[in-house]
């Protein structure tokens, strides 16, 4: 079967088993236990469905796949189990297949409906065309930067390491932005960005939080960080997603939930990339790099917001000016990115090269669809 034929068979399956069983059986079941039994059967075929493809000439369809279904999807039904994310709201069955099976993140209605808006999550990514225009942009800077890596050994540099970046930038946005774009014309919500200027990032946790792959961050905070940071697993009644805390809590006590949520969320996005890149592997090999590099985050954004509040209080020491941290916050991403994000996919093995030349095929099979030639 071919990588088309491929993807029909998890359209089909998505559309005729797990729409349905979504909409009408784990909706229906109380939060909790009952809704996690019963979402067996969803995660397993949302985990077996990357392989399908295989990790030379599909590793990209692979990669894809892994990301929207394996990842994103069954954090979403984790979410309904716990009675969070998007799926706790009530929507459509056009609108929960969009939520259950894009990479698109909605902005919930409690947030749209609010006077005061806060967090990324009352942000809109914008209407349909301004999606569309980026969509484009972010397509045609891919294809370049795509080509320009591919003409030449790939050496892996501080350059070289941002150029790598800006493709998977680039890429992310196009497979969410094209998404986004059709689901805020055709069914009618809002979603939030995809991304928000990561290079303008002032500081780690600005970095994290609000600027990179919001979408997904915003996923591991509704099912990792919230639960921590609340006291409680799962919600007795929708609210608004990173609400205060539950109960009675010290200060002391609240910062420390918060830290501990800080590091979970981070080692749990570690397992989760380093799982992705031993399905992306022929040996099925862990090189725990990936793990470490977001595993180290956590620490990282705690002792910059210790060192922040610590200038704050000293009266001593002005602020520091985002157009220093800016490049300082650029650098620190670009070295630890170098050594232990990119290092793994270009110098211990080869799923930079499978990855690049995937992209390259896909570049020349679409000019040679509008008749443009090679």
């Amino acid at each position: 079967m071919d990588a088309a034929g491929k993807l029909a068979v998890i359209v089909l399956s998505s559309l005729i088993f797990s729409l349905p069983y979504t909409v009408h059986i784990l909706s229906r079941l109380p939060a909790g236990s009952a809704r996690f039994f019963a979402c067996f059967p969803l995660f397993l075929l949302n985990k077996l469905t990357p392989s399908l493809f295989n990790v030379y000439d599909e590793i990209l369809l692979k990669l894809v796949v892994l990301f929207v279904f394996t990842w994103l999807a069954n954090f979403k039904l984790v979410g309904l189990c716990m009675n969070r994310g998007p799926l706790a709201e009530e929507w459509s069955t056009a609108q929960t297949a969009a939520i259950c099976f894009l990479p698109i993140y909605p902005v919930p209605r409690a947030a749209g409906a609010s006077n005061s808006k806060k967090g990324r999550l009352h942000d809109q990514a914008g209407d349909p065309s301004s999606l569309l225009i980026r969509w484009i942009v972010k397509l045609g800077v891919f294809c370049v930067v795509v080509v320009y890596l591919m003409s030449s050994e790939l050496i892996l540099t501080p350059f070289s390491t941002f150029a790598l970046a800006l493709v998977m930038y680039c890429f992310i946005g196009v497979l969410m932005d094209g998404p986004g774009s059709f689901v805020t014309y055709f069914l009618g919500f809002n979603i939030i960005p995809t991304f928000d200027q990561p290079w303008m990032s002032s500081s780690f946790a600005d970095f994290w939080g609000r600027r990179w792959n919001i979408t997904t961050s915003h996923m591991l905070r509704a099912v990792v960080y919230d639960p921590i940071v609340e006291g409680c697993l799962v919600r007795t009644t929708y609210v608004k997603p990173s609400g205060k805390t539950v109960g009675h809590q010290s200060p002391a006590d609240k910062l420390m939930s918060t830290f501990l949520g800080i590091c979970a969320t981070f080692l749990v996005s570690g397992i989760i990339h380093e799982a992705i890149f031993w399905c992306a592997m022929p040996d099925r090999a862990f090189r725990w790099k990936w793990l470490v590099f977001f595993t180290m985050q956590g620490p990282l954004v705690i002792m910059e917001y210790i060192v922040t509040q610590w200038c704050r209080m000293s009266r001593s020491l002005t602020q520091v000016s985002p157009w220093v941290t800016r490049p300082v916050v650029l650098a620190a991403m670009i070295y630890m990115g170098q050594h232990l994000f990119m290092a793994p996919a270009v110098l211990d093995t080869d799923l930079s090269q499978r990855v690049l030349l995937a992209c390259k095929a896909s570049i020349l099979i679409a000019l040679d669809v509008v008749g443009i030639s090679k």
